[in-house]
């Protein structure tokens, strides 16, 4: 496998965190440089080789974007990304699931870091696996 940008298969983990008013926390990425530049995303990001478990990928990511530590994380799901017109590099996204009370999130890497009901995340210009998480926790939250 080459490590170059546009010949890799790439390796992400996110954390959807959900506050005690059953809202999700998103912000939009505002990098020129990034992949998916102006696409709203949960607080997550790509393996590194120091990282250990994509749990641990997923619990470095949410520090440095937001500067949370949380306890318990629920694995959501696992999903393989092909490319498409809106997806340019295949990967496998990993998604976690956890709970904080409505405390202070920092915004360190994304712009309007904020909660809001999965409903109307729903209606933003979301990267395809965050958009695929969020109705895979949406159907099952409505199911229950």
């Amino acid at each position: 496998m080459t490590t170059g940008i546009y010949n890799s298969f790439l390796v992400s983990a996110m954390v959807m965190i959900i506050n005690e008013d059953g809202n999700v926390l998103i912000g939009k990425r505002v990098r020129k440089d990034h992949l998916f530049y102006g696409y709203y995303e949960f607080p997550g990001g790509l393996l590194d080789k120091e990282d250990k478990s994509l749990e641990g990928t997923a619990r470095r990511e949410l520090k440095e974007e937001t500067g949370l530590n949380l306890g318990d994380l629920e694995l959501l799901g696992v999903e393989f990304f092909p490319v498409n017109e809106e997806n340019k590099h295949p990967g496998v996204s990993v998604c976690f699931l956890s709970h904080h009370p409505n405390g202070n999130v920092v915004s360190l890497e994304a712009e309007n870091l904020t909660y809001m009901k999965p409903e109307e995340a729903l209606k933003l210009k979301l990267m395809p696996w965050v958009r695929y998480f969020l109705e895979k926790y949406n159907n099952e939250r409505l199911l229950k």
